[in-house]
Formats: C-alpha cells, sequence, structure tokens
C-alpha cells in the first residue's frame, strides 16, 4: 500500500490520539473478557503476520463446538469482525465478550487486530486487515471457515474497513478468495471527503494530519477517494445491516451510505435509533446497552438470512 509505513504527524494532533488510546486502554481492562460460554472454543492471539524482528499482529479465533467433530473440522460461515476505536485506539480484546455473543450464534469469528495511527499509515491500517483475512483464509480447514459464507462486521472504524474492503473486492482493488455475503456496520465513516469540516470534531483533526503528511492537494484527493467506500458501492455490493443513533454526530454518514446503497438497489437492512434513545449514542456497541442488545439481534438475523 505505502512504503512509508511510520507518519510525522503533527505534535497536537498526535497527543490527541494519545489521549483517546489511553482512555480506550482502561475501558479495555474493565471489559468483561471472560464471558463463559461452554458451546464456543476460544484460541487467543494467534499470529498473522509479522512487521518487525519479533513483533506479531494477530487475531482471535471464536468457533462454534458444533463446527468441532472428532479428529476434524467443519467449516462454519465466518465473520471477520474489526473493531472501532477511530484507527488509532481500542484492541481487539475489547470485542471479546461481543464475538463470543456471535459464536454461540453459530458464527465461526476472526477478530483482528491491526496497527494503528498516528504510529502508521492509514494504507497500513488496511493492508493489515486484507493480511489478516488472506492468512485465515489460506488456512481455512484449520480455522473452520466456510470460503462461501464469509461476513464481514465492524464499529465504527471498523465499519469503515468492513465496507472499504468488500467495495475494494468487488472493485477488484484487491483479491480475496472467499464470498462475501454481507456486512454488518455499526455507526461507521463512510466519506473522507468531509473530514475537514465533520461535526464530529474527532475526523477534523484527522484531516489536519492527512494534510500534514500528503505533499500536494492532488495526492490528498486521491487518496480521499481510495479511503471512502462510498465510491465503490456498485449493484453487486454485498447487502449491508447498518445501525446507528441520530444522537451520534456520526449518524449522518450512516444514513448517507444507507441511501447510496439503496440507489444502487443493494439489499439494506437499517436500525437507526432515534434522538430519544440515548442508548444510540456512538459506541453503543462497547457499553453494551439495549441498544447493542437489539443490534445484536438484528445483525445476527440477517446474517442467517444469506447464509
Amino acid at each position: 500500500m505505502t512504503k512509508k509505513e511510520s507518519p510525522s504527524w503533527p505534535l497536537p494532533e498526535s497527543l490527541k490520539l494519545r489521549a483517546l488510546r489511553f482512555g480506550t486502554v482502561l475501558i479495555s481492562q474493565l471489559a468483561d473478557s471472560d464471558k463463559k460460554s461452554p458451546n464456543v472454543q476460544s484460541v487467543l492471539n494467534i499470529p498473522y503476520t509479522r512487521y518487525k524482528r519479533d513483533n506479531w499482529l494477530r487475531f482471535d479465533w471464536h468457533c462454534p463446538k458444533m463446527c468441532i467433530k472428532t479428529n476434524q473440522m467443519e467449516v462454519c460461515p465466518t465473520i471477520f469482525y474489526f473493531h472501532g476505536g477511530g484507527w488509532s485506539s481500542a484492541d481487539k480484546s475489547l470485542y471479546t465478550y461481543h464475538c463470543k455473543e456471535l459464536a454461540e450464534r453459530g458464527f465461526n469469528v476472526i477478530n483482528v487486530n491491526y496497527r494503528l495511527i498516528p504510529e502508521y499509515t492509514m494504507e497500513t491500517v488496511i493492508d493489515d486487515c486484507v493480511k489478516a483475512i488472506k492468512f485465515a483464509l489460506q488456512n481455512y480447514q484449520q480455522y473452520a471457515i466456510d470460503k462461501e459464507n464469509v461476513f464481514f462486521m465492524g464499529d465504527s472504524a471498523g465499519a469503515h474497513i468492513s465496507a472499504l474492503l468488500a467495495g475494494w473486492k468487488n472493485n477488484k482493488i484487491i483479491d480475496l478468495n472467499c464470498n462475501i455475503k454481507a456486512l454488518g456496520l455499526y455507526y461507521g465513516v463512510y466519506d473522507f471527503t468531509n473530514f475537514y469540516n465533520h461535526p464530529f470534531k474527532l475526523l477534523q483533526t484527522y484531516h489536519n494530519m492527512f494534510v500534514s503528511v500528503k505533499t500536494t492537494p492532488k495526492e490528498l484527493e486521491n487518496f480521499y477517494y481510495l479511503m471512502s467506500p462510498i465510491n465503490f458501492v456498485t449493484s453487486d455490493f454485498p447487502p449491508c445491516f447498518i445501525t446507528s443513533g441520530e444522537v451520534d454526530k456520526l449518524h449522518n454518514d450512516s444514513k448517507n451510505f444507507a441511501k447510496i446503497l439503496k440507489d444502487n438497489n443493494v439489499e439494506t437492512d437499517i436500525l437507526f435509533f432515534s434522538k430519544e434513545r440515548k442508548d444510540g449514542r456512538h459506541a453503543f456497541l462497547n457499553i453494551n446497552m439495549l441498544a447493542a442488545k437489539q443490534a445484536l439481534l438484528r445483525v445476527v438475523e440477517f446474517f442467517k438470512k444469506h447464509i
């Protein structure tokens, strides 16, 4: 994707992102990742690529025990989950509970970690996720992956990654040896071109960072185009479940993306929470409130419809 993996971001923006990361680290340490799941087998921290001499990127694997037969593995519909955190914070461990919930409902789940900005570029973030998918698919029997029934899913930045990778695959920018049946998108970002005046202030911070490392306006324009899932929606884009709350300052991104999907005749299931639903605020999945429980039931139903 890019030769320059470690950009020199402006100091004020870098400090903001590091402060955000500190907060999400504290939250992840408090997360209930020890959910008892007698019907799920979990293997944590599986290395999928090495990026420095002794540093590996890893994913977690949560497999329904019904996929595991005596002396053999039976493939199951598989979800690749990409965590949120603004591409700059959080960790797969924050989503262990959620991924086990999905596995208990019959889905094989690969929960992916990737490198973060500002230490690395956005291109590196996406490239890491591609490598995780390819590694898992190359070892599909070991990880019980049904390559004909693959789903991408994520929240916030993870929703962006899911939609972008699906769009890139459909437009032959990347080659993934699988059939993406549907996407599960929670309060995501789908258009980078409006970052400069976005009501979600953190995206304005990102814009300032991107401007600082792109050498020309044309390079920035090309980067924003390539990173915006809205530019890669066609009539053969995978069916999408989209959820967001009106109290979320990112909500219009979900509304606009849903409209583009419908304009292209892509099957779209929408679960939007009204302004009165305070549990529909950004990152409601992490808080595990009523909105999260309702969204889980809907996305599982939607995915099973497409198996």
